[in-house]
């Protein structure tokens, strides 16, 4: 499992460094010390990502309990994602849209999910989306993104669903 958490660890680093960022030695903040940092300077503003790797949606939760902790500790003017190797569409809808809505939490939050395949070399941005608009273009596939739309959609769906079932 450790060997696969560090090949999406270094493949998501060349896509960073790609993208044009410098990757930075990851320290500890606070208690947590991220997977991958990185920064780019653009315009009015030193951009930085923070990313956290996981090796299966079960893990997810663990991932996102990082994140929060650096937020908290780094601010909001960052980005912040989860990445995780290729999984079912179907354990992501599941883990998205359980009993406790993560999918909400995520969005509120401002976090993004990362699919990196590293035997591919390659990373889509699955959910959110990242503050610097410019990195949308070293995507793998654009087109996944409409996964964020569409599970907004069942989201939205279930939502409807349960508060009517509150008033029967």
């Amino acid at each position: 499992m450790e060997a696969i958490r560090e090949k999406l660890i270094e493949a998501t680093a060349k896509f960073i460094e790609y993208a044009g960022y410098r990757r930075e030695e990851s320290k500890d903040i606070g208690f947590i010390r991220p997977d991958l940092e990185a920064s780019k300077t653009l315009p009015n503003l030193d951009h930085r990502i923070y990313v956290t790797a996981r090796v299966g949606i079960e893990e997810a939760l663990d991932g996102f309990g990082d994140l929060v902790a650096l937020k908290y500790y780094m601010g909001k003017k960052h980005d912040y994602a989860l990445v995780l190797p290729p999984i079912s569409e179907y354990a992501m809808m599941e883990f998205l849209l359980n009993e406790e809505d993560w999918y909400y939490k995520i969005k509120k939050e401002a976090f993004m999910i990362w699919v990196c395949n590293p035997e591919w070399g390659t990373v889509s941005c699955i959910i959110g989306w990242p503050l610097n608009d410019g990195l949308k273009d070293f995507f793998s596939n654009p087109a996944v993104a409409n996964f964020d739309h569409y599970i907004s959609q069942l989201a939205a769906k279930k939502m409807m669903e349960e508060e009517e079932e509150e008033f029967e």
